[in-house]
């Protein structure tokens, strides 16, 4: 790139990978039709996983992407059943949840609760997460506290682990219910606290949620708005109505997470950013301008308008930038 950069300040760039991990519910009412697709179900695998449009395909070389998708196991059986099996449980240890057998997919024991099929995020996590979630399908309750305990886990021990980029961490709670709890935790009776404390606890810590509640009733819907103020991450609860709005949706979403911030290898003096140049796939782009960029801090700049998305919608976009003497110090 031909600026007036100092042979001494080489400015190297590199996206800023987010830790990305969805938690998908797969409760009985995931069946249910939804506008736009055969189901609920159905229609966010498609809008996650399709090629080459599905948003897990098409940006898994510049997030770390996992997956939690879970239920309460096949026994749909009830709150009282659950009660009584509970009691006998501790007269007979073999009928405890976790004496049931496999499930079907793969999964945890059928009688288990919660029943979770875990993916840990990491790049180009495409093929283990897409076969997890096409073997997996609507099943049993909705415990929601107790899936979101579990991917808060899995996030942050995945991104603060020994020689991994250390990116911001984002869940991202796709449901279309009332959260329940576990025949020991609640006998399946709704339960809004477990999933507001555990948002808490994760906001705390840095990680941010997003919630996306699909088809979901008024009382569902103010618990999900709750979360979403929480969750941190300046975004309300996204409802919505169709496939097509669902997709426009998770794409404002990912927009969100997977950003536009771009890491520097060294500090830029805040004030004299503009001296020097950013280029985008060879186009040089405006400072400060509202399709350019703008330096987030002193170590990040971040694109802005279309520049932005261009940068979101091109895995393999190159970007270049160069300063003045003393107006960069490498790292």
């Amino acid at each position: 790139m031909n600026t007036d950069t100092c042979a001494g300040a080489a400015v190297t760039a590199s996206r800023v990978k987010p830790w990305v991990l969805f938690v998908v519910d797969r409760s009985g009412s995931t069946d249910g039709a939804f506008p736009g697709s055969t189901s609920r179900w159905q229609a966010l695998y498609d809008s996650l996983m399709a090629q080459p449009d599905g948003l897990i395909f098409k940006l898994q070389s510049v997030a770390y992407f996992g997956m939690v998708l879970f239920d309460g196991g096949e026994e749909n059986v009830g709150a009282w059943a659950n009660v009584v099996t509970d009691w006998m449980c501790i007269f007979d240890p073999s009928l405890c949840a976790d004496a049931g057998t496999a499930g079907a997919d793969g999964g945890a024991p059928v009688a288990a609760c919660p029943r979770l099929i875990p993916i840990d995020p990491k790049l180009n996590n495409y093929n283990d997460i897409n076969t997890a979630y096409q073997a997996a399908g609507p099943g049993g309750s909705t415990p929601t506290a107790l899936a979101l305990d579990s991917a808060y886990q899995m996030v942050s021990t995945a991104a603060t682990a020994p020689d991994v980029d250390s990116g911001p961490q984002y869940v991202i709670l796709c449901t279309d219910g009332e959260p329940n709890g576990c025949a020991s935790s609640g006998w399946g009776m709704t339960d809004y606290q477990g999933p507001i404390d555990e948002v808490t606890q994760a906001a705390a810590a840095g990680i941010k949620t997003f919630v996306i509640g699909i088809a979901v009733e008024a009382q569902a819907q103010a618990h999900l708005d709750q979360l979403a103020q929480i969750g941190a991450t300046g975004a309300p609860a996204f409802s919505p109505t169709t496939k097509d709005d669902l997709v426009q949706k998770l794409t404002e979403i990912m927009g969100g997470s997977v950003g536009c911030q771009v890491k520097l290898n060294g500090t830029v003096t805040a004030g004299q950013e503009c001296s020097g140049r950013v280029l985008l796939n060879g186009v040089e782009r405006e400072c400060n301008g509202a399709d350019g960029w703008r330096l987030a801090d002193e170590s990040h700049i971040e694109l802005q308008g279309a520049a932005c998305t261009e940068f979101l919608n091109m895995s393999d976009a190159v970007l270049e930038a160069g300063f003045p003497c003393g107006v960069f110090e490498i790292e």
